[in-house]
């Protein structure tokens, strides 16, 4: 028994989904579970992927708070080991795997961090604040700073506690694009977060400020993504902020905090 399991009521049977999914789940695909509880449906995932060898993916979708106490320890152990008992792993086994854990900003998340452009003698009489929110009109009261991508932060929850933002991966969801890779690369001592894309976009991260030249870094990374015939797979950059464009080889888009506000339709 994993952690927390006693406290559902009706939690779903490992077995009998391990039955039911071959029928539906192959090599390669990618499950759903948008009810995870405790996640049940990961461990019968990864138990079938140990039996048959095959790459079954997964999604989970959970909102309790017994997400980070009982649902991710739980994954964490099956992909450890199949087997434990008095808290430790009978047999490590040879599953190899990594979880991607992604929290989402919730509506209320952008109400409180919200500075209206209105001010109390423009606001029509008893009209809520709180349902009001248009982006062309008002504005995130901690605007985003693309000269410091990792240090950006928001406050999230009931009780307003800040929490990083996490902008590459923001970015890549706004764009709606498919991730091929995530690296990090180190040049001339400076950081870089590298989003590589399936349409052959390289995003690149780093902190920077105008008017520094860092394009010999820039295509130095892009130059690593190369296919085992030589050829390169990225054919275009998106940085943050700045670059000297006229020296880097590759097309190059730059990235500015209002580029942020788009990708979705307001009414």
């Amino acid at each position: 028994m994993f952690p927390g399991e006693q406290r559902f009521k009706n939690p779903k049977a490992s077995a009998l989904l391990e039955s039911i999914f071959p029928f539906a789940v192959d090599e390669g695909d990618v499950l759903m579970d948008f009810f995870a509880g405790s996640g049940t449906t990961a461990q019968a995932v990864l138990a079938l992927n140990r039996k048959d060898g095959k790459k079954r993916r997964f999604v989970l979708t959970e909102m309790g708070s017994y997400f980070d106490s009982i649902l991710k320890p739980r994954v964490s152990k099956v992909m450890h080991a199949a087997k434990w008992k008095d808290g430790q792993p009978d047999a490590i086994g040879d599953l190899q795997g990594i979880v991607k854990v992604q929290r989402f900003e919730q509506y209320e998340d952008t109400i409180a961090n919200l500075e209206t452009a209105w001010d109390d003698k423009q606001l029509p009489e008893g009209v809520p604040v709180r349902y009001l929110f248009r982006p062309e009109e008002n504005r995130v009261r901690q605007s985003l700073d693309l000269t410091r991508p990792f240090a950006n932060t928001q406050r999230v929850g009931q009780r307003g506690e800040t929490c990083m933002v996490d902008l590459l991966e923001t970015w890549a969801l706004l764009q709606g694009y498919w991730v091929r890779s995530r690296r990090v690369f180190v040049e001339a001592g400076r950081r870089y977060a590298a989003l590589e894309t399936e349409c052959g976009c390289l995003v690149l991260l780093r902190d920077i400020n105008e008017p520094e030249d860092d394009s010999a870094a820039l295509n130095a990374i892009a130059a690593r993504y190369v296919n085992e015939d030589g050829s390169s797979r990225v054919q275009r950059l998106e940085v943050n902020h700045w670059a000297d464009l006229r020296k880097v080889k590759l097309p190059c888009t730059l990235i500015s905090a209002v580029d942020f506000d788009r990708g979705a339709a307001w009414n």
